[in-house]
């Protein structure tokens, strides 16, 4: 079910946790609100996720609203830092057919063969090149 959350300072929920849990949210019947309190434009991320068929939308610099659920579709998105990224790899996993994510570097820098774990799960993909950030 759709829920609203923000980020606090322990014992709050972590700002890290932010991109996975919006992720998640995706599957949620419903409209959930996403409050970032830790950082400015730590949001942008969901920029990315509508590229992928998410119904996201980005209200200011730290409030968005998800609603749900999505249907994943093939898309292509730039990778902004290390988990906003890991969340876009695995939406981009997620929908049907070929997605591009471009900044890959952001993920493998923070998860140790992290191509050989989704590969490891079934994921079908492939490392093009190391790119540069666009």
């Amino acid at each position: 079910r759709a829920v609203d959350f923000v980020t606090a300072p322990y014992p709050g929920i972590a700002t890290d946790l932010q991109p996975s849990t919006g992720l998640i949210l995706t599957r949620a019947a419903g409209t959930s609100g996403i409050t970032e309190t830790i950082f400015e434009d730590r949001l942008e991320w969901l920029i990315g996720l509508r590229a992928f068929g998410a119904n996201v939308e980005l209200l200011d610099a730290r409030t968005a609203r998800v609603t749900g659920p999505t249907t994943f579709t093939p898309g292509e998105a730039d990778i902004p830092d290390l988990r906003a990224g890991a969340t876009l790899m695995l939406a981009a996993l997620a929908a049907p057919g070929a997605s591009r994510v471009h900044g890959a570097h952001h993920v493998r820098r923070g998860y140790a063969n992290i191509e050989e774990k989704f590969r490891g799960l079934g994921a079908d993909l492939t490392h093009e090149s190391e790119e540069e950030p666009r």
